[in-house]
C-alpha cells in the first residue's frame, strides 16, 4: 500500500468516528443544550465524555479538544 492510499484510508476512518461521535453526543442533550436542567452539572457532563471515549475507544482529553 502506497502513501497516497494510506492518507485515504485514514480520512476514511476519521470520518466514520466524527459521524459516530455525533450520533453520541445527541444521545446526551445537556453536554449541547443550555435549556437542559443539567447542562451546568459539569459530574454528569464529564461521565458522559468519559462513557462517550470509552465506546469510541479515545481520551476524553482527545475528544474535549
Amino acid at each position: 500500500m502506497d502513501d497516497q492510499n494510506q492518507d485515504l484510508t485514514y480520512e476514511y476512518c476519521e470520518e466514520d468516528t466524527d459521524t459516530t461521535l455525533i450520533d453520541l453526543v445527541k444521545n446526551f442533550p445537556y453536554l449541547y443544550d443550555k435549556s437542559q436542567t443539567d447542562f451546568k452539572n459539569t459530574r454528569k457532563k464529564d461521565f458522559a465524555w468519559l462513557e462517550i471515549s470509552s465506546l469510541l475507544k479515545l481520551t476524553g482529553n482527545f475528544l474535549y479538544n
